[in-house]
């Protein structure tokens, strides 16, 4: 599987662009693609968006098209994986959408399935598996990335988000929860 992270200049894959992808091939997690476009003129991007990405204008402009960042991602998927090309992320169906809605917009063939692993799920049954209650206000389940990285021994993800960050910290939090332990050296000083 892999784990990836988008950032986009909004909630909606047809109205809004696909900026950034970062990804990390699960079974191999020194092999990493990060990767920047620019958004497309009739594309709307949000306020919302740029506060949480803190993408500037002049990387809006970028040059590389969605298809070739695409193209780029695409390409190391088929490389690198030994395993199956599934997406795993914190809201893996957001990810997938983008990738999926871009891909058939610029005529590319998506590797990937429908089916993706939710970081949120494993850590709510990890959580019950504890017999430890999941956060919960109004009645609603309040778990999200912060909560589930806090749960797990890390630390915060910095900000602004970044796609290649988002796939290191979900990435560590995926082998924590499935496999109990650290995989990267950034994250050796925070115990499990």
């Amino acid at each position: 599987m892999f784990v990836v992270d988008v950032e986009t200049g909004g909630l909606d894959a047809v109205v809004n662009p696909l900026l950034s992808i970062g990804a990390i091939d699960f079974n191999n997690p020194d092999n990493r693609f990060y990767g920047v476009c620019g958004a497309k003129k009739t594309q709307v991007v949000t306020k919302e968006a740029l506060e949480v990405n803190g993408f500037t204008e002049k990387e809006l402009a970028n040059e590389i098209t969605v298809k070739t960042l695409l193209e780029q991602f695409f390409d190391w998927v088929r490389t690198y994986s030994d395993g199956d090309f599934t997406i795993a992320g914190e809201n893996p169906s957001f990810d997938r959408d983008f990738i999926a809605y871009n891909a058939k917009v610029e005529g590319l063939k998506n590797p990937f399935g429908h089916r993706t692993i939710d970081m949120h799920s494993l850590a709510y049954a990890d959580i019950l598996s504890h017999e430890e209650n999941v956060p919960i206000e109004d009645r609603k389940n309040k778990l999200n990335a912060d909560i589930i990285f806090k749960y797990l021994g890390m630390p915060e993800e910095p900000r602004p988000h970044l796609a290649s960050n988002g796939a290191l910290w979900e990435c560590e939090a995926f082998y924590r929860l499935i496999l109990k332990r650290s995989v990267f050296k950034e994250f050796e000083a925070y115990p499990l």
